[in-house]
């Protein structure tokens, strides 16, 4: 969860906590007083029994693909339901650090538009352009598309581009021939490093979307600025010391895409887990 100080939380976000918070103390069982105060005198026995009744009441295929968790949970956040995760495959990644694994959902994530929108909740977001991101940044020219079907990713953990891709143009990366974040799949992973560590990632850098292109041409990015998530574009041939790609792990997309599920609504108490 976002801790109070880091990032700025939208009024939609503290709106949702809020109701959810009502709806959880509508809902619990009267407790005579001694067991009561039990609670209270000891509350991490309380944050147990909180956590076990929503394990129990998460999807099947989140309890046993832990790693899926963290995306059920964004896009709870984001969409008020979580989907159907059966049947995903999660790639492996090397021993060299700490990775976000994020579910890329054909149903949830396959209008860029609606997902711009959606991480309103979270934080304030800007896009270079009153048009439709749906159309500024076609999906036909994304080198992975959710609307192709269900996928999943696997990036590092890190607030900064890969430092190997820094100064490196999208031109450089074709030629390198290496998979590099899309601008949905950047949209959900900076959802997730925001719900994970309180803050947006590139604060100082540029992420280049170099797994993606504008209709035009050019190429998305993103970043932190003035205190919104933005969106913007820069030439294929742009190359500067603070923008840089990032490099996704994922699966031979043929073996491992799903296509249409139905979504199934699940309850988390997001403070607790």
């Amino acid at each position: 969860m976002p801790r109070a100080g880091k990032a700025p939380l939208t009024s939609g976000f503290h709106k949702q906590t809020m109701t959810f918070a009502g709806a959880v103390l509508a809902q619990l069982p009267i407790l005579s007083g001694g067991r009561g105060q039990y609670y209270i005198d000891h509350q991490d026995r309380l944050n147990k029994v909180l956590r076990d009744a929503f394990e129990k009441d998460m999807p099947k295929t989140v309890k046993t693909m832990p790693d899926l968790l963290a995306s059920a949970e964004l896009y709870m956040m984001l969409f008020g339901k979580a989907p159907d995760f059966s049947g995903l495959a999660v790639p492996e990644v090397p021993n060299d650090g700490e990775y976000l694994t994020i579910v890329v959902d054909q149903e949830l994530a396959g209008s860029k538009e609606v997902l711009f929108q959606a991480r309103k909740k979270l934080f304030p977001t800007w896009k270079y352009t009153d048009d439709s991101l749906d159309v500024a940044i076609p999906a036909e020219k994304d080198e992975r598309s959710p609307r192709k079907g269900t996928y999943v990713i696997r990036v590092r953990d890190s607030k900064s581009p890969d430092t190997e891709l820094l100064n490196k143009s999208a031109n450089d990366i074709t030629s390198m021939n290496i998979k590099t974040m899309t601008d949905t799949e950047y949209a959900l992973f900076s959802a997730m490093y925001f719900l994970k560590h309180g803050e947006h990632p590139d604060k100082n850098t540029w992420t280049l979307c170099s797994g993606s292109r504008c209709a035009d041409g050019d190429v998305p990015g993103g970043r932190w600025r003035d205190d919104e998530s933005c969106v913007r574009w820069c030439s294929p041939s742009d190359c500067r010391p603070l923008l840089g790609s990032r490099r996704v792990i994922t699966l031979n997309l043929e073996s491992c895409i799903l296509g249409p599920r139905h979504p199934i609504v699940v309850l988390f108490i997001m403070c607790m887990i």
